[in-house]
Parts: C-alpha cells; structure tokens; sequence
C-alpha cells in the first residue's frame, strides 16, 4: 500500500513538476509584451519638471499707489472708488494746519505777481487772514518786502526803452492769444478722440482687428495729448517771457530811486520762495492722480480716517488697450537656473479653482539677471489672456495671487528611471 502511494505521488510530481511548454512559450511572450508595452508608455508619456513659485497678476501697465506723505486724518476725499480720473486731478487732502482753499488763493495771488505786470502789482492788496498753517512764516516775509517796495512810476526813467519793452510785451501776448485758441481746438479734437477710443473699447472682442483699431484710437489719443501738452508749454515759456520784459520794465522805472533795485531782487526772491514753499506743502498734503484711469481705495475709503507717512491711500489703476496681462513672479534661488526665456508656465489662482475654472497658460516673459532678497523677478506673459484651459474666461482683478507652475522640462518617464539610476 505504502509502495502505490509512493508511485502515485512520484507521478503528481512529476506532472506538477514539468509545465506544459505552451504555458513557458506564452508566458515568456506575455512577460517581453508587458516589457515591451512598458518601455513604450514610459517613453511616450513625459513627466514635466517644473519650479513653483507665487504669481501676482497685473498689467503692462500697472497700477499706481498714492503714498501719504504726512501723518493727519484725511480731511476731503474728492473722488469715490472706481471713479474715473484725469491726470494731476486732486483726489484727496491730509488734514494740516493750513486751510486747503486758502493755499489755492495765494498760490493764485502769486501766479500773477510772478508776472511782474504794474497793474497787477499796484492792485495787489495782500489778504492778513489767510490761514497758511507752514507757510505763515513765509507769508509774512513776503509782505513786508511787498509793502517795503515801492511800485510807483518814477519821472525820469528811460521812456524809449520801456516802450520798446511794451511792444514786445503786445506781440508776445498776441501770440498767447493764438496759441489760446489753438489750444482750445486740440482739448475739442481730444474730446473726440477720448469718444472715439471708448467706442473702440466698447467693440474690442479679442481679436486682431478689432485690437488694432482700439490701439490705433489709443495712439491718436495720446498725439492729441501731447499736442495740448506741447501748446500749454509754449504759452508758458511766452508768459515767462513777458514776465522777464516787465521785470525790466520795474528795473528800468525803479533804477533811479536809492535802495529800490535792491529791495525789488529781495522781493522778487521772496516772491519765487513762497512759490517754491507752496509746492511743497501741495505735494505733503495733495494726493493727486499721477495718471488717468480708474481710483482704487484700500483701507482708507471715508473722511477723517487717520493716515501716517507711507501709508497706501489709494491706487490708480490706468486704461489698457485690450488684454495685456502680465503675471510677476518672485522665484526663489533654489532651481532657478533651471528658469529660461520662453519656458511655458502654468497658473492656478487661489480665487479660481482649477479643478472646477481650469488653468491659464502663460510663458516666461524675461528674468532679472540678479536676484533681489533671494529672489529673481520673472514676468509671464498670457497669450490667451485669462482663458482656462477648460474654456473659460476669469473676470479680471488686479492683483489676483496664484501659483505658478514653470515647467523646466518635459522629460519622458525613462529618461527620469535613468537619471535615478545614474546617480545611485
């Protein structure tokens, strides 16, 4: 019995032993196809390499902050959030000890005695109650040398010359007068090209026609500016013109009389001193729009608020012609040699979830050539704008943070088992 046990069970090794050679042949095939099928799909899919870093969204041209260059509660806010806004308009004044309307007038006051005009100087009755706050000091200077000079016609200066002087002062101001007129026609013609460009912008759809015309209003905009700008200067330099032809007209008159020229160059002094101080005590006090566009408040949205030196009061954020995104990066040392012109990148923003929005895609603009506080700065720009790659456009903010992801290289997934196994 145990002998037919022990014959059974040499014949189960046996079988068990010896597999069919159907099952080596088509194991080994099935074994070399999933190696093969492997190696193919490592090589044909890639894992990119990348370096992640902060994103902040802005524009080419990006917003500008008002800085407060004093301590004091904002006395008058003369705009709202989201307001339009012109270039060297007034938006908001810091509390002082000076009365804003009263700065205006003499700067005014000062305006016209600074064209040494007898009339104006003669009629010129200096205002005692004025409250300059700073400036009293000054003020009070300036009156004295005023009252302490005088202004009357003497009877023996030189006739011929003050004439001579008079008729250049009539030509100059007759091409003022022209100029002036000029000068009205371009504010009209800009007014229209201002009309046109908001048209333009109202139609802008993203593609390349419509952008050129918008660019195209944008330019004859600008041209228009610079031709009133152009124009207000040349007034200008014509009224400092006249100006200098009267200052010779009071030395001509005032020569004769002992001590007078000498107390006319302390007035004229003091006179262009109270000027220099009141556009001093503007720039402390006067939050003005250093360009057009659209105000932005932060924190500092209602009257009375208190506000210290280097505070952000509020923002302009100027007029884009079209799309022209810009995302900036601050990346860190660590990889970022890696980081070339060129290189796509890849943004999330944190307002925008990209599993539900998707992502937008953008390229590497330019890199600092040197770091700052460890950090390189590096401009993306958005070629598709803020379309997703699910197919979705994000509502522009400025400012929007995200991350972005750089990618350094695509490399294929041999390449990176490779590499792994290289540097063991």
């Amino acid at each position: 019995m145990a002998e037919k046990y022990q014959i059974r069970s040499e014949e189960v090794q046996e079988i068990l032993g010896t597999p069919p050679s159907w099952i080596v042949r088509w194991g080994t095939s099935v074994a070399l196809i999933c190696l093969f099928v492997l190696v193919f799909l490592s090589w044909i899919f890639k894992y990119p390499e990348k370096v992640v870093s902060e994103v902040t969204l802005t524009t080419l041209r990006p917003p500008v902050s008002l800085i407060a260059q004093a301590d004091g509660y904002i006395a008058q806010i003369m705009v709202e959030d989201g307001d339009t806004v012109k270039r060297e308009e007034v938006l908001a004044v810091i509390s002082n000890t000076a009365r804003y309307d009263d700065i205006l007038k003499l700067e005014s006051d000062i305006q016209q005695l600074q064209g040494f005009d007898q009339e104006a100087l003669l009629s010129y009755i200096p205002d005692k109650s004025l409250r300059l706050g700073d400036l009293h000091a000054d003020y009070s200077a300036f009156i004295q040398l005023f009252q302490d000079f005088s202004f009357d016609k003497s009877d023996d200066y030189d006739e011929e010359s003050t004439q001579t002087l008079n008729r250049q002062i009539t030509a100059l101001r007759s091409s003022i007068s022209i100029l002036t007129r000029q000068l009205e026609s371009a504010k009209e013609s800009k007014a229209l090209a201002e009309q046109q460009y908001s048209v333009n912008q109202n139609l802008y759809d993203g593609n390349n026609e419509t952008l050129e015309l918008l660019q195209q209003s944008r330019d004859d905009l600008i041209d228009k500016e610079q031709e009133i700008i152009s124009l207000e200067r040349e007034i200008s330099v014509k009224k400092q013109e006249i100006a200098n032809l009267n200052m010779q007209i009071l030395a001509i008159q005032q020569g004769s009389k002992s001590g007078n020229l000498n107390k006319f160059r302390q007035f004229q002094t003091s006179l262009n001193t109270l000027d220099s101080r009141i556009q001093s005590w503007k720039q402390k006090y006067i939050l003005y729009a250093p360009t057009e566009g659209v105000a932005s408040f932060y924190n500092f949205r209602t009257e009375q608020q208190y506000v210290r030196r280097g505070d952000e009061v509020m923002a302009i954020v100027p007029f884009q012609d079209g799309n022209q995104f810009l995302g900036e990066v601050m990346l860190p040392v660590t990889g970022s040699g890696k980081v070339e012109k060129g290189q796509r990148v890849i943004i999330k923003f944190d307002s925008y979830p990209f599993q539900e929005f998707g992502f937008v895609e953008g390229r590497v603009e330019s890199k600092a050539l040197l770091p700052q506080n460890n950090t390189y700065f590096v401009k993306v720009s958005l070629p598709n704008g803020l379309i997703t790659s699910f197919g979705n456009e994000l509502t522009f903010r400025q400012q929007m943070i995200g991350k972005a992801e750089i990618i350094t290289a695509d490399k294929r997934f041999i390449e990176r088992a490779l590499q792994w196994f290289s540097s063991l």
